[in-house]
């Protein structure tokens, strides 16, 4: 909440937007696949989803990072939505095992 990014054209946020989420019991496991994210989790993301999409960039690409288990157990479709809402100045690309040329007409 308080870092402060100069204006830019492009921010990319290369992983790790919830540090060790798996580790504190923000989703639930069973035989090793992610089975649910509780409420706390969700929450959490949208804490980061406000920031970063108040970020005074017309473009943002986000790509989840190893430690991200909570946005892998919401999945692409949610998270990118919950950025969409989010999104208060510019537009926000959530890649996930995927890549893009071009994020903007």
């Amino acid at each position: 909440e308080g870092l402060r990014l100069p204006a830019g054209d492009l921010l990319i946020h290369a992983g790790d937007c919830m540090t060790e989420t798996g580790q504190r019991g923000y989703v639930t496991r069973h035989k090793g696949e992610i089975q649910d994210v509780s409420q706390e989790g969700v929450d959490l993301f949208k804490f980061f989803a406000a920031w970063f999409g108040a970020q005074d960039f017309p473009h943002k690409v986000m790509i989840a990072g190893n430690h991200d288990l909570v946005l892998q157990g919401l999945g692409k479709a949610r998270v990118q939505q919950m950025l969409d809402d989010s999104t208060i100045r510019g537009r926000c690309v959530y890649l996930e095992h995927e890549e893009v040329a071009k994020v903007w007409p």
